[in-house]
């Protein structure tokens, strides 16, 4: 809070000790003007010269200087030296005064040309950073438009990607369905093959405990008993016994090959459902993760987007407020510009009218006349002097929104 305080107090006194050459050319046009009265009144006390004349010559000077600068200046101080020559010769003018108001009027009509010189100097300087504010403008104007530009493809492109991820993602949908009923339908072709292998086991070690009670020879206790031999010899019977034996190992052992084989077949079957059954089962778990991971991206460029689209509105919205303050100050300034050169013409012409005065009444009365004038034309400089003081204010303001 104290630097803050030291620099205000420091920057209040700049602009006090700054602030008469900012009105410099006020006094410039004041001073001439003052001067040319001054000697007006000076001639009108020591010497009889009319001054109808006197108005008349110095009009004349003060419409070369205005209208041609310094060859204009050039000539009004060859006439000023022969005027001063002039009434030296024939009125009764005494040699101390008439250089002095020689030299007062030179140096009169110098600050005028000085002080027209240095209007001028402003006005182009005020042009020419008004151009260079417009300059500005178009420039940010063209940045901001590229701006939007990059800000709509990007809206675009991250629209396609979120378009083609959901594409991608309705694939996967799909996919998953896919492997999903798969997946149940080797869960049923496995829970098949399984109950079919049980079965299978089952009936293989029947037929192998029969194997084993016909090659053990119990044949009371057989599937298969034999009791149709009763009208046969014992040799007869044994030997009948012995071939149906054999043709019973035979038919049982190819039975335990062709179930062997088949419980061969039926392991395959099982290990290529289970090989199938996990590949399913990896497949599934990869989509889910691959589906999950879409999901994600999709969310993130979703809340891109929408920071995108806040920062740009914004964007939009700060722009606009300087573009219209821009705008505001801008017809401002026109404005005063206007108004301070109608001031300057009705200054111009007030000199005009004051100097082309043509009075040859009494002295009191020129006197009055003359003193409205000056009084005229000293309004206007004041109006001219305030009218100042807002475009400086104007173009600080306008450098301070231009630099934030």
């Amino acid at each position: 809070m104290g630097f803050g305080t030291v620099g205000g107090k420091g920057k209040a006194w700049m602009s006090f000790f700054l602030r008469p050459l900012q009105n410099l050319e006020v006094g410039l046009f004041a001073i001439p003007i003052v001067l040319l009265l001054g000697e007006i009144r000076c001639l009108s006390l020591i010497s009889s010269v009319p001054l109808a004349l006197i108005l008349g010559v110095i009009g004349i000077f003060v419409a070369l200087v205005s209208f041609f600068r310094s060859w204009g200046y050039g000539i009004a101080v060859i006439g000023a030296v022969f005027l001063g020559l002039t009434f030296y010769n024939h009125f009764p003018i005494s040699i101390f005064w008439g250089g002095m108001l020689t030299v007062t009027f030179v140096l009169s009509l110098g600050v005028l040309l000085l002080s027209i010189f240095f209007v001028e100097g402003l006005i182009e300087e005020k042009t020419i950073s008004l151009t260079n504010m417009t300059a500005f403008l178009d420039e940010l104007q063209e940045s901001y438009n590229h701006e939007v530009q990059e800000r709509k493809d990007g809206e675009l492109l991250y629209q396609g990607r979120v378009a083609a991820l959901e594409k991608e993602l309705s694939v996967c949908s799909e996919r998953l369905q896919e492997v999903s009923k798969k997946y149940s339908h080797t869960n049923e072709d496995l829970r098949v093959l399984i109950d079919q292998r049980d079965s299978w086991v089952k009936d293989y070690m029947t037929l192998h405990q029969e194997y084993i009670r016909v090659v053990a020879g119990d044949g009371e206790n057989s599937l298969f008993p034999w009791k149709v031999f009763q009208g046969y010899s014992q040799e007869e019977v044994e030997h009948l016994r012995q071939s149906r034996d054999a043709e019973r190992v035979a038919y049982l052992e190819k039975i335990c090959e062709k179930e062997h084989s088949e419980k061969y077949f039926a392991e395959e079957r099982l290990e290529k459902a289970l090989a199938d059954l996990l590949e399913a089962t990896r497949c599934k778990e990869g989509l889910e993760q691959k589906l999950l991971q879409k999901e994600e991206e999709i969310e993130a460029l979703k809340q891109e987007i929408a920071i995108e689209r806040v920062q740009g509105s914004s964007a939009d919205h700060e722009r606009a407020i300087y573009k219209g303050m821009y705008l505001q100050l801008r017809e401002q300034f026109k404005v005063k510009d206007a108004f301070l050169k109608k001031a300057r013409r009705e200054c111009f012409l007030a000199q005009e009218q004051l100097l082309v005065l043509k009075r040859e009444e009494e002295e009191k009365a020129s006197d009055l006349s003359t003193m409205d004038g000056f009084v005229i034309i000293q309004n206007l400089l004041l109006q001219i002097e305030a009218l100042e003081e807002e475009i400086i204010c104007l173009e600080e303001l306008v450098l301070h929104n231009q630099n934030p």
